[in-house]
């Protein structure tokens, strides 16, 4: 792979959506659940990206240090605002990832 950093980003998107449509489906308490999650997934990135990595390792987890704050920002409001269904707006106007078969 010429860019795996790329890949690691793209698949961490792809099951946060993924993630994300299921806790929509399963109730506000299974958002708030995948939040806090979320949180404990991040602590755990930034433990590793404090830790000795070489110079393509730190760049990637940083990056996805990024994504990960941006997609739990995302999921705060989605609990706040209280969104039970994947037809809500609030829900619909974010970017989302998502893997296709051909």
């Amino acid at each position: 792979i010429a860019w795996p950093g790329q890949a690691v980003l793209c698949v961490s998107q792809t099951f946060w959506t993924t993630y994300v449509h299921e806790s929509i489906r399963k109730g506000p308490e299974s958002l708030r659940q995948y939040l806090e999650l979320n949180n404990t997934q991040i602590d755990d990135i930034v433990k590793m990206v404090r830790g000795k990595l070489n110079k393509q390792n730190r760049t990637t987890l940083g990056a996805l240090v990024v994504l990960d704050v941006h997609a739990r920002d995302v999921l705060a409001i989605l609990v706040k605002e209280n969104v039970t269904s994947e037809m809500d707006f609030q829900w619909l106007s974010q970017m989302r990832y998502y893997w296709e078969e051909e």
